[in-house]
């Protein structure tokens, strides 16, 4: 078993014992797209995965993890990207950047533990992971701002970037 797949192996289990329900946020009953769409701060977010058709999706399909990016990270990109994702693209092309940032993996991510790991993307781009004891987090070399957003079919962490796309 690869390095990688070990430390992801390590922290699921460290993350199964560590973390209590009572460690995550009150709204449980909260679907994915119920827990990013009443966040201010993913306004944007909401519209493209709504462009892009997955509204039900995020509400039913369990076992999912979101690396939701803010309204400022979508404003920062270049001009015709961000037009292109918020009104002139396809549902078919939001859909793919929406993708981009799903993964299936439905476990809390340990914080306080040093250790990389990988994954594929529903969109079938590679992200990777990297953790420190000092309990930052970073996911393709992005800040995850706010991580452990539990709802009732996954999870949702907040990144300050969008995440490449195939």
């Amino acid at each position: 078993m690869s390095k990688f797949r070990t430390s992801l192996l390590g922290a699921a289990a460290i993350a199964a014992a560590a973390f209590s329900p009572a460690a995550f946020s009150p709204a449980q009953a909260a679907s994915l797209f119920e827990t990013v769409s009443t966040n201010p701060q993913l306004g944007l977010f909401t519209s493209m995965i709504r462009k892009a058709g997955l509204e039900q999706e995020l509400r039913t399909r369990a076992g999912i993890t979101v690396f939701a990016p803010t309204n400022a990270a979508i404003e920062a990109l270049p001009f015709a990207t961000y037009r292109r994702l918020t009104e002139t693209g396809t549902p078919a092309e939001v859909q793919a950047v929406v993708r981009s940032h799903m993964v299936t993996w439905n476990t809390a991510i340990p914080l306080g533990t040093d250790g990389t790991a990988t994954m594929v993307t529903l969109a079938g781009t590679q992200l990777g992971f990297q953790g420190t004891s000092s309990s930052t987090v970073r996911v393709n070399g992005r800040l995850v701002q706010q991580v452990n957003l539990r709802a009732d079919n996954g999870f949702v962490h907040i990144v300050s970037d969008v995440l490449p796309t195939p």
